[in-house]
């Protein structure tokens, strides 16, 4: 509390008493002004501030008290946070209070009131003079900074070296309306000075141009922080320069005496006049040139054996790592396989034709289970987990070429042998993502070398990445927050990758199911809306796509689509798992029981909203174990792998 002491009629202030100054909460206050008997009066009764979060602090208001009769004393009090007054004698009759706002931190609106009490005694003991107390209201308003919304909020430009990649469009809005922007770009890896906007700074709403410089092979990141007022966002951008060469065919498995298509991938496609492709030393049949990265070819019939691929026109030919490998196709007796720790869930079940191999994960322990066919039965082999904390959304990705296994941990990707079953190396993506709790999710392979998966990443805001198999980097590909919570399914020959929710919420919740186009990289969403999605599954060329939702509810439903996503029918809802056919034409359902069942669908025979059911029934050896049952195919169609809690279950597709 402060004092002053003024005698208007000797004009002599006579001393203050007692220093003090609380910070306390307010919610509002009035108070009186001067009146034709106060012995005091005050300035005004009312004090406001405004500022903006986390921007500057506004100037301190002053309110003066004017003794107008005899002898007072002044005693200030306040109630309230977001401020802090404090009284000070000026002059021989006045004196001032000085309100102080906090620095605006938070955002919202901080009321209070300060009393300013005129005393008769020194020590406020005995009666107020006239007009006591008078108050004053303060309120401080802390509006929120202002919203930037850039769209999209990742970039990756991937390049063949020599090339400039085409400038990406990035559209920012903010909250504010119009209002004016700035800019900032930072070098996170790599040389900088590759990355420029134009504008780079101006008014919004607008659309900029991220145009990047040709650079030497490597990886390069940036981010950009865009300004307005005391708002700000980041868009994260990377560049990968990669050497020119063929790197990838998909499928690279293909059927003995079987012609087929396949898609190439690399960089430099641009640069040839009149590509060709040889298949080792036989021509593809047709060539498309699709674009700098893509060609796709058909090849005739081959026997068994590896054919590495060669691009060329006729003066030069790029170099290649991608090669095509032509299998007899299987004929496995039907089978069931014990698993070494009955009761837990298999999960990421795949299938890898060139090794005759089925791969899985056990949820309990991490471990990677493979069953190899030896050509007379089936070895079991398994690589441990690293440890660490144990999540149950791990899962395998083949690579487009077969050359390892991907396995997603908690904050890492193994890399396994698939051959060997061996561990190559550990990927860490804690620089990437960053720590306070990153972790990663399920993944899937794109026909390009790039790896799709999810992470929860509340340090960088990450929920989906791209993992380069050549280079062993990371790319943000987005930072939706619903983006985490997806599988993530491939085409047969990865071209394209599909995205449904498998989170629980509302019917009036459900989401866009979002997908990866590998051709050039994008990722949008479908008109398709589903929440809870199960399982899922895609042919070959991604021309059908089967989703169950509600997995093992009474509210389960599976439904087969189109490349658009338009419904073509449903499925029997009671299945256990689903698997679609390579071409597309056939769906094959597990139906639990004493063993279970195999029923075959025809997807090219609607009939009644659902389809044509081929034969009676399979029956399956044994049964695969309860409740979660994972199924896959091999890619020539042939052959069914079930895996349940307890057996891993082999048999010819009916």
């Amino acid at each position: 509390m402060s004092r002053i002491l003024a005698d208007v009629r000797t004009g002599i202030v006579f001393g203050v008493v007692l220093a003090a100054g609380a910070l306390l909460s307010a919610c509002g206050g009035g108070g009186g002004g001067g009146g034709g008997g106060d012995a005091y009066s005050i300035s005004t009764n009312s004090v406001t501030f405004t500022a903006n979060q986390g921007g500057p602090t506004p100037a301190a208001k002053i309110v003066t008290v004017s003794v107008n009769a005899g002898t007072v004393f002044i005693d200030l009090t306040q109630s309230g946070t977001g401020f802090t007054a404090a009284f000070q004698i000026t002059g021989a009759t006045t004196g001032e209070v000085r309100v102080t706002p906090d620095a605006p931190t938070n955002a919202g609106t901080f009321t209070g009131t300060i009393t300013v009490r005129g005393c008769s005694t020194i020590n406020c003991v005995g009666p107020d003079v006239a007009g006591s107390p008078k108050t004053i209201s303060v309120t401080y308003t802390v509006s929120p900074p202002p919203t930037v919304t850039p769209s999209p909020t990742t970039i990756s430009f991937l390049v063949g070296s020599g090339t400039t990649p085409g400038p990406r469009n990035l559209a920012i809005s903010s909250s504010a309306g119009t209002a004016p922007w700035t800019s900032q770009v930072t070098y996170t890896s790599g040389t900088p000075g590759w990355l420029s906007l134009t504008p780079s700074a101006g008014t919004l709403p607008t659309t900029v141009a991220l145009n990047a410089t040709s650079m030497l092979v490597g990886t390069y990141k940036a981010s950009i922080t865009l300004t307005v007022g005391t708002g700000s966002a980041t868009v994260l951008v990377s560049l990968a320069v990669n050497a020119l060469g063929a790197n990838f065919v998909a499928p690279y498995v293909a059927t003995t005496n079987v012609a087929g298509d396949a898609i190439i991938r690399g960089y430099g496609f641009s640069g040839l006049t009149g590509p060709q492709v040889l298949f080792d030393a036989t021509p593809a049949t047709a060539v498309t040139a699709v674009s700098d990265t893509e060609i796709r070819a058909t090849y005739p019939a081959l026997a068994a054996g590896t054919y590495p691929i060669a691009v060329k026109d006729g003066t030069q030919t790029l170099a290649s790592r991608a090669q095509l490998v032509v299998v007899d196709p299987p004929v496995f007796p039907a089978v069931a396989i014990v698993r070494p720790s009955p009761m837990s869930f298999a999960t990421s079940l795949i299938y890898d034709a060139e090794r005759k191999a089925a791969y899985l994960i056990d949820s309990d322990n991490d471990r990677v289970e493979r069953y190899r066919y030896n050509g007379v039965s089936w070895d079991a082999t398994s690589l441990p987990g690293p440890g660490g904390i144990i999540s149950g959304n791990r899962r395998l990705a083949l690579a487009p070429d077969g050359t390892e296994i991907l396995k997603t941990n908690f904050n890492s990707i193994s890399r396994i042998n698939p051959a060997t079953l061996a561990l190559i190396s550990e990927v860490d993506a804690v620089p990437f993502l960053g720590l306070g709790g990153a972790s990663l999710g399920l993944i899937a392979s794109a026909n390009d070398g790039g790896a799709i998966g999810g992470a929860s990443s509340p340090n960088s805001g990450i929920s989906l990445y791209r993992y380069d198999m050549l280079t062993h980097e990371f790319a943000a590909l987005s930072t939706q927050f619903d983006m985490v919570n997806r599988l993530m399914v491939g085409s047969g020959d990865g071209s394209r990758l599909i995205l449904p929710s498998f989170e629980y919420l509302l019917p009036s919740s459900a989401k866009p199911v979002f997908t990866f186009n590998a051709s050039d990289g994008t990722l949008a969403a479908s008109s398709l809306n589903a929440i809870n999605i199960g399982q899922a599954s895609q042919s070959r060329v991604a021309s059908r796509a089967i989703l169950t939702t509600a997995a093992f509810t009474g509210s389960q439903a599976t439904t087969v689509y189109d490349s658009s996503f338009a419904v073509l029918g449903t499925l029997p809802a009671t299945l256990t798992s689903v698997v679609i056919s390579p071409d597309g034409a056939t769906a094959y359902a597990f139906f639990s029981g004493a063993p279970g069942t195999v029923r075959k669908f025809d997807l090219n025979s609607p009939n009644g909203g659902g389809f044509t059911e081929i034969g009676s029934g399979t029956s399956v050896p044994d049964s695969p174990g309860t409740n979660y049952v994972e199924m896959a195919i091999s890619p020539d169609g042939g052959s069914l792998f079930l895996a349940g809690n307890q057996k891993v279950i082999v048999m010819p597709a009916p």
